[in-house]
């Protein structure tokens, strides 16, 4: 299972490079059975605080233009929502 998510990856990769929202992958390998990734480091933290709606407007533009790129090539996410990597 794993191993398709990385195909894919790959794929999106390839056809996004110009997009400056989505995570590079840099490498990938086994070990023990387990396929792994290895992504590139993104700087930023996590907003915990609240912001203006200007901010808001502007953080909501850049990750819906990334997800209209996505969708244009054909791709769909499947997860996107407030706290996906808690």
């Amino acid at each position: 299972m794993f191993s398709r998510e990385i195909k894919l990856h790959k794929k999106i990769q390839a056809r996004l490079e110009d997009e400056t929202n989505i995570l590079r992958l840099k490498e990938t390998f086994e070990e023990g059975g387990e396929s792994l990734m290895v992504l590139e480091i993104m700087d930023g933290h996590v907003v915990k605080l609240s912001f203006t709606p200007e901010l808001a407007l502007d953080l909501s533009r850049q990750v819906l233009g990334a997800v209209s790129k996505l969708h244009r090539t054909g791709f769909v996410h499947f997860d996107i929502r407030p706290g996906t990597n808690d």
